[in-house]
């Protein structure tokens, strides 16, 4: 999985590159305009798998560190929502948000906590049909911090929702979608959040969309001691 995975974008940027090379490949600069578009977007997706890649192995050796820091969580939150407003435009979709409570002095690991906010909306945006709706909210209250993140997108097969965060799983249903995916962000999610003392759940009907809750305790993460960081960006 890990060289197939790898294999995709490199031969995109070796095709690619091989007809810029030739002179007489292109009529245009818009073609070399396009092409070198494609040849960026597969060297960006090479690194998000290379880094989701480096996350997975920390994880499993159990080396990565939680550093909770009193931070903006609503800034945050706005900010990791912005990183997808080109995927969202373009396939017409309408991102729901819903900040509530006092989040502006909320103890978290803040690179911990975008990777898990961005894995959370990039399923949602991948994964929606064109035209539906993101709901992406935040609430605190006296006693826990909840996040949530609901699509009316393709939705996971009763059968295969026990094996959702397992690594490199993804369902069947949207393997024939052309969809990029690792099937590497949810057990990335789920690990960060466990690890900071937090929970996960969802509720999911096929074709009708997916709902994921995050819990954490109303003072946030729990501090761990590690030798590694973890490295934000969604796992593609």
């Amino acid at each position: 999985m890990t060289a197939h995975q790898l294999r995709t974008p490199l031969t995109a940027i070796s095709w690619y590159t091989e007809i810029l090379l030739d002179e007489d490949g292109l009529e245009n600069g818009r073609e070399q305009k396009e092409f070198l578009t494609k040849i960026y977007q597969s060297s960006q997706r090479l690194v998000g798998l290379v880094n989701a890649f480096l996350n997975v192995s920390r994880i499993d050796l159990g080396v990565f560190a939680i550093e909770p820091a009193v931070v903006d969580l609503r800034k945050i939150a706005q900010s990791a929502a912005e990183e997808f407003s080109a995927q969202i435009a373009k396939k017409k979709l309408r991102l729901s948000k819903y900040f509530r409570g006092e989040l502006g002095a909320v103890k978290l690991d803040s690179e911990l906590i975008r990777i898990v906010l961005e894995n959370l909306l990039s399923n949602a945006v991948k994964y929606s049909k064109k035209g539906g709706r993101i709901v992406f909210s935040i609430s605190r209250s006296s006693s826990r911090l909840l996040i949530r993140v609901a699509d009316q997108g393709w939705g996971i097969p009763q059968a295969q929702q026990a094996k959702i965060f397992d690594k490199l799983f993804r369902a069947d249903n949207v393997r024939d979608k052309e969809v990029d995916g690792c099937g590497l962000g949810l057990y990335i999610v789920r690990a960060i959040v466990q690890a900071s003392g937090g929970r996960i759940s969802f509720k999911s009907e096929e074709s009708k969309g997916t709902v994921f809750n995050v819990i954490f305790p109303k003072a946030g993460m729990r501090f761990r001691h590690g030798i590694k960081s973890l490295i934000s960006g969604q796992a593609v």
